[in-house]
């Protein structure tokens, strides 16, 4: 499967027609609380249920959501991702990769957070230093995720995301947030890092090679903030 994948824009009339299709299979619902944003998860595929949980806090289930993510497989389909924008509605279809799950996840909360609340998204890695927020920013591929564990070898680093975050102005400040729980590393990290072998060997790899996993376990639950103040980009 190739690292990339299009979207695919419908109306609410197919939107309405795909959850009549599919809504006698979802044997899963989750919310997820994405910086105050409720993401659903609507689906039949137990390890993608199991990946978001790592993944994502848990948003109560008395929360209405403001968007929904639909992942399920069709064997008269191709892969597909579709998106509906009014309604928020992203359908994964025959997706055996969580890193698409994930990222159109964060997507549609961007989405919302963007429009309706001012919060930018950023797609790369965060690091507090001394109190001073660092964002790594590059394309997908190039070791933003292996530099930032690099990092945090260094005394007074700290990590809030290693892949995404949220950006918000707030008088003249850049405020960062983590997006997400737990973080999403590849299976070569050990050979960069050895520390993270330990963690390497009991993770469950996707068919990528990356797994959800608390890294907190190795690095200690002291190097991971929720927020930092931003003052240096490095592109």
């Amino acid at each position: 499967m190739s690292s990339r994948y299009e979207v695919e824009l419908i109306s609410i009339e197919k939107r309405n027609e795909l959850l009549d299709k599919y809504s006698d299979r979802f044997l899963y619902e989750e919310k997820a609380d994405i910086y105050g944003c409720c993401i659903k998860l609507l689906t039949d595929v137990k390890y993608v249920k199991e990946r978001w949980e790592e993944s994502f806090y848990p948003m109560s289930a008395h929360v209405r959501s403001h968007g929904r993510i639909i992942v399920t497989n069709d064997e008269n389909e191709g892969q597909r991702v579709l998106y509906e924008p009014l309604s928020k509605t992203a359908f994964l279809i025959n997706i055996d990769y969580y890193g698409w799950v994930k990222s159109v996840t964060l997507s549609v909360a961007s989405d919302i957070l963007e429009d309706s609340h001012g919060i930018n998204s950023v797609h790369g890695a965060c690091v507090d230093v001394d109190g001073k927020g660092v964002c790594l920013i590059a394309p997908s591929g190039t070791g933003k995720t292996t530099h930032t564990y690099g990092l945090l070898r260094i005394k007074g680093v700290r990590v809030v995301s290693d892949d995404w975050f949220f950006v918000r102005l707030l008088e003249e400040q850049a405020i960062a947030f983590a997006s997400e729980k737990n973080f999403y590393i590849q299976a070569d990290i050990a050979e960069s890092w050895g520390e993270y072998q330990r963690l390497v060997e009991k993770a469950e790899f996707d068919s990528k090679g990356r797994a959800v996993v608390n890294v907190r376990w190795i690095v200690g639950k002291g190097k991971i903030l929720p927020m930092t103040t931003l003052k240096k980009l490095y592109y």
